[in-house]
């Protein structure tokens, strides 16, 4: 059941890219527009941590250091496009930053020889809805 409170922000700008890679996007007439990569990636420090308890079963998290600070300014209307991992670390902190849906049945990317040669929308980080009597 889709709650009906959820809203999707509207951006009325060209996103702005900051991955490693060009993007082909697909669009729904098969047209295809190539967003150049940018040059400018946000990055993260890490460190892996790693415990093993009873019966041998380790568990593993890996932890991200970044200053906010260091982050492209919140400009109304705009969007930038980062990896996944960006994306998914920085939900519930900001709400504009979106990465390319590169699943082939769920995104309809499109993958030839194991490769992704276009993609056919971009995603927002998934939200968790805890009330959904609304």
């Amino acid at each position: 059941m889709r709650p009906s409170y959820v809203q999707l922000p509207e951006f009325e700008v060209v996103p702005s890219f900051m991955v490693d890679h060009n993007v082909r996007y697909i669009h729904k007439d098969e047209n295809v527009t190539m967003f150049r990569k940018s040059g400018v990636t946000i990055r993260f420090r890490s460190k892996e941590y790693e415990t093993t308890i009873k019966n041998d079963l380790t568990f593993a998290r890996k932890v991200y250091y970044i200053n906010l600070d260091d982050l492209p300014p919140q400009v109304e209307g705009k969007i930038y496009v980062v990896s996944k991992t960006v994306a998914n670390l920085l939900a519930g902190k900001r709400d504009d930053f979106a990465y390319p849906g590169t699943h082939p049945d769920y995104d309809g990317a499109k993958i030839v020889d194991s490769s992704i040669i276009g993609v056919r929308r971009f995603r927002l980080p998934d939200i968790l809805v805890t009330d959904v009597s609304q």
